[in-house]
């Protein structure tokens, strides 16, 4: 009796690989179409009053409503192309236990097999073809299950484009002196259109810099490739005449300390956002840190004071006040290399003011590198560096540019009069 199912196995089989090839796409168009409304939901609630204040609500809804008719289309094409399989499977199922009782009844009628080890027959191969009939949901899992995976895996396959180097070392202490050597950058992969083009500076150690330029003429790129964020194609990035691509990532990053135009703060209180700076610091080390800078009112004002809740990427600060607990948290971070960029965009021009002298002394003994395009901030600067297209167009101290009435002039006049408008 056996020998008849070995019949249904082959099938079972066989309709199993085709149903694998049939659905995988279609589970893999659902993958991907459950990941775009996602994304769109998530950038929807982080951007909700900007959609309020451009008055977008319905083409924002409209947009999101599209995708997940994308979605639920594609949801229905895959239970419709694997829908077949499970019925398929009891199909298979019934006709074999026709095919037994066909065959079993003609044997018990030849007096070949007793009628009990007829039923003892029926009740194990019942036993064997019930789990069969669970075939369809378990591959119809297992496929969908595959198509998820390899969205998740070829995130995790995708390799880090920057990567330290085997003999990568790391030094406890440097300088600071920082050196950009015929620096070539593009970010296209085949290196066209360059953004930095064969740019050559140097800083001394504890000296300030300050980068100006036109925007989208490679300033923030230059920091992006100091910190390692990017490597560059030719040329060396170099500190303390040392290529950073011999060191390692974290020791770099330990050396460098940068506050950004867009700055990030984590869930949690002012206290733990600062203590990724100094772990182990204690409140009165960072009401000290604010004092120096002359923020600590400013801090001492909020509702809870140092424990103020930040909220989500600090969606409870306004943004001159998530830029003022960056800079304190660079501050106490204590860097041998300090970048500011643009790291009083979004500061008041009193409050600006009163942080200027703490930014002069967060400077001192230290090399700092400014970009800014408010050029009064950076007046003081020892030596100030003009990008124009990727390239070092001039560089000295702010009279004697001025004196040269070049590109700095022009951008400085030009500043000056929007200033007095």
């Amino acid at each position: 009796l056996f020998y008849h199912l070995v019949l249904v196995i082959p099938l079972l089989i066989l309709s199993s690989l085709l149903f694998r090839r049939l659905s995988g796409h279609h589970f893999a168009r659902v993958a991907e179409n459950r990941a775009r409304f996602t994304a769109h939901l998530v950038e929807t609630v982080a951007g909700v009053r900007i959609i309020k204040q451009t008055v977008q609500e319905d083409s924002n809804l409209k947009r999101y409503r599209g995708l997940v008719d994308a979605f639920i289309h594609s949801l229905v094409q895959s239970n419709i192309a694997s829908g077949w399989f499970s019925h398929f499977t009891g199909v298979l199922t019934i006709l074999g236990l026709m095919l037994l009782l066909v065959a079993g009844g003609q044997e018990v009628t030849l007096g070949h097999l007793t009628l009990g080890q007829f039923a003892a027959s029926l009740f194990y191969v019942y036993m064997f073809l019930g789990p069969l009939q669970e075939l369809g949901d378990l591959v119809e899992r297992y496929t969908n299950g595959v198509a998820s995976a390899q969205r998740i895996f070829l995130l995790l396959d995708t390799k880090a484009e920057v990567v330290d180097d085997a003999n990568a070392s790391s030094l406890p202490s440097i300088k600071g002196e920082v050196e950009f050597s015929n620096v070539l950058f593009s970010y296209l992969p085949d290196h066209s259109k360059p953004v930095i083009k064969h740019l050559n500076l140097k800083v001394p150690a504890g000296q300030v810099l300050a980068i100006v330029g036109p925007t989208g003429h490679g300033k923030s790129t230059l920091i992006q490739l100091l910190t390692r964020f990017y490597d560059v194609q030719q040329g060396q990035v170099l500190i303390d005449g040392v290529d950073i691509r011999h060191l390692t990532q974290r020791n770099l990053r330990q050396h460098v300390g940068v506050v950004l135009q867009d700055n990030v703060l984590f869930s949690g209180t002012i206290i733990d956002n600062l203590r990724l700076a100094k772990p182990h610091a204690q409140q009165a080390e960072f009401e000290q840190a604010a004092a120096e800078l002359g923020i600590d009112d400013l801090i001492s004002r909020l509702p809870h004071g140092y424990h103020t809740e930040v909220g989500a990427m600090g969606s409870h600060l306004s943004h001159g006040q998530r830029q003022l607990v960056c800079l304190l948290r660079a501050y106490l971070a204590n860097p041998t290399i300090l970048i500011l960029d643009e790291a009083t965009s979004a500061v008041d021009i009193q409050t600006e003011r009163r942080i200027q002298h703490a930014l002069r002394r967060l400077c001192e003994g230290r090399t700092a590198i400014i970009i800014a395009h408010r050029l009064a901030t950076i007046r003081d600067a020892d030596l100030i560096a003009v990008i124009h297209h990727g390239e070092l167009a001039e560089l000295g101290p702010h009279s004697q540019l001025i004196h040269n009435n070049g590109k700095y002039a022009d951008l400085y006049h030009a500043y000056e009069a929007g200033e007095q408008l």
